[in-house]
């Protein structure tokens, strides 16, 4: 069973915050039993209580937006997360220490009291200005949302095999459905003793097989004149999957974590919502509703292959969203997850995409 998970981004999200409220409290004591010593005590206290709040918040917006980085990119800022912490402290303690100077200062230059300064209100405004500019940029530059990416439904196509693609404005194509078991009988051929089921996903497929699936596909629309010239089926890329979930969301996703467990007399009774076959297996393609591009199961059902590698020298490539057995938090939100590529699961499938030939790796009549 393919169930292999990254270590917990929200235990250590919860260290991280553990840590930095601990490090704070320090702070906060050791600012008390200098207080004779450091002037503007009580700025400094505004500032440290500001860094707290504005710290641990960072951290878990840090580590959230970590999912959304690919796998590299998540091992990354789980690395670099003490740093990020110890400039979101610094920043965030300047924050509180400028703001509570600008608020006194304003007040005593108000009040006409003697000792007030024009120029030290404005030197802690342009801080405290400059500092809140720094944090909205950080945040900017590491939310995870929608990309924006735009369909263009006057140029979607139905293939041979009866797939429904979605062209998109970068210029690919991409399945409204998972792969179900009669569109891979139809390229592949049928072995097992129970008949292809046109509704359910293909599954417990490998990454070869997946690709496979593709170059056959691609060769066998080629040969009907149904293919666009210099295109060429294959898997997505983990970039193009992130821009196509779109807005997408887990509580509309065939995910273990919708089904919910009743307490009924003894006995613990597990209350499907409507319309979901089983909390242990998966459902027909298109049972939720779609995003925004008019793509199904993006976040569920069954994970999906991906044809990005996630370590090359083991042969391991990325797999891509949730399926109906992922009952854990890190699971549902997890965007990569490891996959042997020579194993199978019950709950990986796959879904095609159609990009021009250079940038399909593995397609037929393209290198490896």
């Amino acid at each position: 069973m393919l169930d292999v998970c990254f270590d917990s981004t929200y235990r250590l999200m919860a260290v991280g915050c553990i840590v930095a409220t601990a490090l704070h409290g320090g702070a906060f004591w050791l600012l008390v039993r200098l207080r004779k010593r450091i002037p503007n005590t009580t700025g400094w206290c505004c500032g440290l209580a500001v860094s707290l709040v504005g710290t641990n918040s960072y951290l878990v917006y840090w580590f959230i937006a970590s999912e959304w980085t690919g796998p590299i990119g998540r091992g990354l800022a789980i690395m670099l997360a003490p740093v990020a912490a110890l400039i979101a402290s610094v920043v965030f303690t300047l924050i509180g220490w400028s703001l509570h100077g600008t608020l006194s200062e304003g007040a005593a230059l108000l009040r006409k009291k003697s000792g007030a300064r024009p120029i030290r209100l404005g030197i802690r405004a342009l801080v405290l200005c400059i500092c809140v500019g720094y944090v909205q940029s950080c945040v900017r530059s590491t939310r995870p949302v929608d990309d924006g990416l735009a369909a263009e439904p006057t140029m979607n196509l139905t293939n041979g095999v009866g797939m429904l693609m979605v062209r998109t404005a970068e210029g690919y194509w991409v399945a409204t459905h998972e792969t179900t078991e009669a569109q891979f009988a139809q390229v592949m051929g049928w072995s097992a003793p129970d008949r292809p089921d046109p509704k359910m996903p293909i599954r417990s497929i490998t990454f070869e097989r997946a690709l496979l699936f593709c170059q056959k596909l691609t060769e066998r629309e080629r040969a009907n004149g149904r293919l666009p010239e210099g295109y060429a089926y294959t898997l997505p890329t983990w970039k193009q999957w992130r821009a196509y979930v779109a807005d997408a969301q887990l509580d509309d996703a065939v995910l273990r974590r919708n089904v919910q467990t009743v307490q009924e007399g003894s006995h613990r009774m597990m209350r499907l919502p409507p319309g979901h076959k089983g909390w242990d297996v998966p459902n027909e393609v298109g049972s939720r509703g779609p995003n925004r591009l008019g793509l199904y199961d993006v976040r569920g059902n069954v994970a999906e292959w991906s044809i990005d590698w996630y370590e090359q020298t083991r042969g391991w490539r990325v797999v891509l969203g949730s399926s109906f057995g992922s009952s854990s938090p890190e699971r549902w939100l997890l965007d990569n997850r490891e996959g042997l590529a020579g194993a199978r699961s019950s709950n990986v499938g796959f879904r095609v995409i159609l990009v021009s030939a250079p940038d399909a790796p593995g397609a037929a009549g393209v290198g490896p």
